[in-house]
């Protein structure tokens, strides 16, 4: 921050005057502007809807990339809609689960549906943003683990015909 003019200090800290402090602002907005948009891993800001749906509110260019959508396509979908049907109760449960406040953080392994229609294996890390005015805020990351979950099942696949090799020999 220091090389981009910007004070290095905490975000509690005061600044030294109400103009030092709305530079210190805008500056912050716009580092937190690219570093959403520019992220490695797909994220999106949602909200709850009247059903207990995440209904995404803005979303980054990885996660158009990845689930073969335009961020303004993405823009009013529910992450319910884009969740492979059979991952789908799963999702409903967290949901209710944080409307009612018990659950602050989310992780699960579950699968996505791009635009074209093939299932996509992600890990979503999903966290409660604090309160504030206005309807709760979901901040969702969402990593694309595909070629891992590809790699674990032709792994379990090849175990499971040595083992039946073995049995056939023994």
């Amino acid at each position: 921050l220091a090389r981009r003019g910007l004070p290095v200090r905490s975000m509690n800290t005061e600044p030294r005057s109400a103009a030092d402090g709305e530079d210190d602002r805008s500056a912050l907005q716009s580092l937190t502007q690219a570093a959403f948009d520019g992220a490695p891993v797909g994220m999106a800001l949602t909200e709850l809807d009247d059903e207990g749906g995440f209904v995404i509110s803005f979303a980054n260019d990885e996660l158009a990339r990845m689930l073969g959508h335009a961020r303004s396509e993405l823009a009013g979908m529910t992450l319910g809609a884009l969740t492979h049907p059979d991952d789908r109760a799963a999702d409903t449960i967290a949901s209710t689960t944080r409307r009612d406040g018990a659950v602050d953080v989310r992780r699960a392994r579950m699968r996505f549906r791009h635009a074209d229609g093939h299932d996509i294996w992600a890990e979503l890390h999903a966290r409660t943003l604090p309160e504030r005015s206005g309807p709760a805020m979901t901040l969702a990351h969402i990593v694309d683990i595909d070629d891992t979950v590809g790699l674990e099942q032709a792994q379990a696949e090849q175990a499971a015909q040595l083992e039946a090799d073995i049995a056939r020999r023994t």
